[in-house]
């Protein structure tokens, strides 16, 4: 799945959740797809960052690792220093993974269709709406200031809570495919 791009990761991810559906064994396989994936390189990374925030990298952070400790389906994460001194985790979007989610989906949407038209009794599978949902999962994922904006909610609603904790979201250095 991972050699098939990130439309087939994230369907991993997915039902790496449902082992009631497709089994103990494979579930337990595809967890591998959570946070383990090929990072993408450095350079690119700069470019989004720079792009989304419209600054060069060095006037927004005073240090940045370059090696990301985590990189998933849509986006991976590197260590930073802020110029204030604090430390900090950025997560950026992968170069050009809307458009291959775009692309992806549109090949599942079809592939459902022609499923449901050729085998009637898997309607009941609701494939286009299987699409549809997983559509609208990945559009929610890939704007980075949604996950931010939640994160802030959580952290307002467990403000109170000693056993619940949300780092806070630095919204100058937060972007549509930029989260900090």
């Amino acid at each position: 799945m991972q050699e098939m791009g990130p439309t087939m990761i994230k369907l991993g991810q997915v039902l790496s959740t449902r082992p009631d559906v497709i089994g103990d064994d494979l579930a337990r396989a595809l967890t591998q797809l959570q946070d383990h994936l090929d990072p993408f390189p450095f350079p690119a990374a700069r470019d989004i960052i720079e792009r989304e925030l419209g600054r060069p990298l060095e006037a927004v952070y005073a240090w940045f690792e370059e090696t990301p400790v985590a990189a998933a389906s849509i986006a991976q994460v590197h260590k930073a220093q802020t110029p204030e001194g604090r430390m900090v985790a950025v997560k950026v979007v992968r170069p050009d993974v809307a458009q291959k989610f775009s692309r992806d989906l549109a090949l599942f949407e079809t592939l459902a269709v022609s499923l449901e038209r050729a085998r009637p009794q898997w309607q009941r599978l609701k494939l286009r709406e299987v699409v549809q949902t997983l559509r609208e999962t990945i559009n929610a994922e890939m704007d980075l200031r949604l996950e931010a904006a939640a994160a802030c909610e959580f952290a307002e609603n467990f403000r109170n809570d000693l056993e619940a904790t949300a780092p806070a979201v630095d919204w100058q250095r937060t972007a549509s495919q930029v989260l900090t």
